[in-house]
């Protein structure tokens, strides 16, 4: 009985289970129309159940086919074993990642790939990549059987070994070079050595403080040129009627530098004084309240004042809502005291030239979006203008760092007469943590909100840090 010729005649959907077949084709084409027959009929398994395709099994020969042809057909019907004289299969050479077809080579009955390129890979910043042989999967490692016995159609990668590159960091004090550092691994940092830094070009060096290195000499990333930076810690002699008419005539930034340390007498109401150091804290930063400008010169106390403070005496009421935090810096305590207290403990050739500024205010709970724009001649700062960043309890806008305020460090405070460094109040209210909570700075120059606002006695007392515009 010529089963195969059988076959062929049966009509679609037919039962069929055959094993143990051994039949010869002139290709592989003959075998896959053969498959197209089988495909329009069902099977029967050994317990006689239906299944959805025939159920036949044995072994089909052919002369010659390729590795394509071979896992088409296995695919197809894998109880079916194809044998042949000769197999043709393609070994498919790509880059690391699969993006690009590099060679194809023919190998022939199983064989190995013999195909000897060593193809490249461009350097990143972080790496050189040296060529280590391929891999059967993208972006794999060498993989010494990738090229033996291709049987089938196959795909295998370029493989490498990662080398972390290494830069030169040169120090510099203005155009001196001071110390070269070499072989500093990606991603790592370099460490000067040297002297302490000392202003360059300027008659009092004393006057200034080392305060880092521009760009910084960590996370190297590529050859990095360091500059030494400082800080202007000298004071100012000047009186304020002076520094306003610099101001006014424009020579401002080049009389003065930030960081400039002024002392300041406050005279309060009961006729107690108080002496405190403020430092410019930045050049053209504030917004002047008339819309005209900028204000020329903004000055942020050294020290805290001597007497802590609430930021709001009582609960505020607004809109159906209460709390210590309701109606944000505008409607404080905190903004009264200094627009008033403060505002008139200073000197009268201050007071006549201190500039009134725009400030803009989260106003806490009452409204998660707004902002409130106030004007003011003193005010505390925002979190934003303390250098912290934006996060999920602050709203964003509140004003620009400024350029005084780099770390924890440098947000540290004191008391004239304290030698223990004290927290101090941000104007910025929290919009998610309820309705008693403003931004503050801790002891340690870190900030903190929760239930900032509100304590035992229902308010809370810490240092204020006022600052003002010129």
């Amino acid at each position: 009985i010529d089963a195969m010729d059988m076959i062929g005649k049966i009509e679609a959907n037919t039962r069929l289970r055959m094993i143990g077949i051994s039949w010869e084709f002139e290709s592989a084409d003959a075998i896959s129309d053969f498959y197209d027959i089988l495909d329009t009929m069902r099977g029967l398994d050994e317990q006689g159940n239906n299944t959805e395709k025939p159920q036949i099994s044995g072994r089909l020969h052919v002369g010659d086919l390729t590795g394509a042809e071979m896992a088409a057909l296995q695919a197809r019907y894998p109880t079916i074993q194809i044998t042949f004289d000769h197999i043709t299969s393609y070994l498919y050479y790509y880059n690391y990642d699969g993006s690009q077809l590099l060679y194809t080579e023919s190998v022939y009955d199983g064989g190995d790939g013999t195909y000897t390129g060593k193809p490249s890979r461009p350097s990143t910043a972080q790496y050189t990549y040296t060529f280590a042989g391929w891999s059967k999967k993208p972006n794999g490692t060498a993989d010494a059987t990738a090229q033996k016995a291709v049987g089938a159609d196959r795909s295998i990668y370029a493989a490498y070994t990662a080398t972390v590159r290494k830069y030169t960091v040169r120090f510099y004090n203005g155009s001196t070079l001071l110390q070269t550092v070499q072989n500093v691994a990606y991603g790592s940092s370099a460490k000067y050595t040297g002297k302490m830094p000392v202003k360059p070009g300027v008659d009092k060096p004393e006057d200034y403080e080392f305060s880092g290195w521009s760009p910084s000499p960590s996370n190297i990333r590529g050859d990095t040129s360091c500059y030494a930076q400082f800080v202007f810690t000298g004071y100012i002699q000047d009186d304020w009627d002076v520094i306003a008419a610099n101001v006014e005539n424009g020579s401002y930034k080049r009389v003065y530098e930030v960081g400039g340390v002024k002392e300041l007498t406050l005279t309060w109401v009961d006729g107690a004084e108080e002496t405190i150091a403020v430092e410019i804290a930045g050049f053209d930063h504030d917004d002047l309240a008339d819309g005209s400008g900028k204000a020329g010169i903004s000055w942020i106390a050294k020290n805290l004042l001597g007497e802590n403070k609430a930021m709001n005496k009582t609960k505020k009421s607004a809109e159906g809502n209460s709390g210590y935090s309701i109606g944000g810096w505008k409607l404080s305590d905190m903004r009264a005291y200094c627009s008033n207290d403060i505002f008139n403990a200073l000197p009268e050739n201050l007071k006549g030239v201190i500039k009134e500024v725009k400030k803009l205010s989260s106003n806490g709970y009452l409204n998660k979006t707004g902002l409130d724009e106030t004007a003011d001649k003193i005010w505390i700062p925002s979190q934003i203008e303390a250098g912290f960043e934006d996060d999920l309890y602050n709203l964003e806008g509140e004003g620009e760092t400024y350029p005084i305020f780099t770390d924890n460090s440098s947000r540290v405070r004191k008391k004239i007469n304290n030698p223990s460094s004290e927290p101090w109040w941000l104007r910025s209210a929290s919009k998610y943590l309820g309705n008693d909570n403003f931004k503050y700075v801790s002891s340690r120059g870190e900030h903190d909100s929760n239930n900032s606002a509100r304590g035992g006695g229902g308010n809370r007392f810490m240092c204020v840090l006022p600052c003002f515009c010129i």
